[in-house]
């Protein structure tokens, strides 16, 4: 992720894809959730998207989630 192409464009808003992962080799952080806490710092608004269903003690929740969505939806 271009971390500073946010900063510079301004945004109100970023999305984010993949919140937990690792960075690509050479970037300023190791982590994504590094950048998305610069994004913050400097007043952007941050929607960003995590792989729960690898998180076993989730997956009683997360069915439940799934459930009731299809259920209002």
């Amino acid at each position: 992720m271009d971390t500073e192409a946010v900063l510079q464009r301004k945004a109100s808003i970023a999305l984010i894809d993949e919140l937990a992962h690792i960075n690509i080799p050479g970037s300023d952080r190791v982590k994504r959730w590094e950048d998305v806490q610069i994004l913050l710092d400097a007043g952007i608004e941050v929607w960003t998207t995590m792989n729960v269903t690898q998180r076993s003690p989730l997956k009683g929740s997360l069915t439940r989630a799934r459930k009731a969505s299809k259920d209002s939806l």
